[in-house]
């Protein structure tokens, strides 16, 4: 059976994604942080209730939580971000990041087996991605108030790029491994 993603798979994921990623932000920008977390967890319950081979799917989305818990605690304890309070779903510890940014993590696990099934191989693309996309991101989350970059600016979003650039090609990695859209 071929279980490889098609366009219409693509385009679910892409929009489950993008709900979960502005409802995670804007809820917490706005005070609804609980109500963005349950809006990405429906994007993330619709994921696994497509995919062929949800049990795949789901350990990548666990690495995703696992690597976002480290790599956002780094930036924190090296002083280059700081949230705000976000209500009842806060962080339960001051070095680790809020509930709402560690979501997005599994959440955007959900691209890599679908929307970037095309790219996953390629490492360049990868390190591209996360060295200067995602520091767009924040520095967008922080022009909404959801987080604070240390500055200079520049430098925060540097090293965020280099994060990023580091743990993408991992996850791109861990994705060809669990596969929960590969042949079965």
């Amino acid at each position: 059976m071929d279980a490889r993603p098609d366009t219409k798979d693509v385009l679910i994921n892409l929009l489950a994604f993008q709900a979960a990623w502005l409802s995670l932000v804007l809820g917490a920008a706005t005070g609804y942080a609980l109500a963005g977390l349950a809006v990405a967890l429906a994007a993330m319950l619709l994921h696994l209730a497509r995919s062929p081979d949800w049990s795949s799917e789901l350990k990548l989305m666990t690495f995703a939580l696992a690597l976002g818990v480290f790599v956002e605690s780094a930036l924190m304890a090296g002083g280059l971000v700081a949230f705000r309070h976000n209500g009842p779903i806060s962080a339960p510890v001051a070095t680790l990041a809020p509930i709402w940014l560690l979501a997005l993590w599994p959440a955007f696990a959900t691209l890599l087996n679908v929307a970037f099934r095309g790219i996953r191989q390629w490492t360049v693309a990868a390190v591209i991605f996360g060295g200067v996309f995602v520091p767009v991101a924040y520095y967008a989350g922080a022009k909404l108030g959801v987080m604070i970059l240390s500055e200079p600016y520049f430098r925060s979003l540097f090293v965020i790029g280099l994060a990023w650039a580091l743990a993408l090609p991992l996850m791109f990695t861990m994705a060809r491994r669990w596969d929960g859209w590969r042949n079965t």
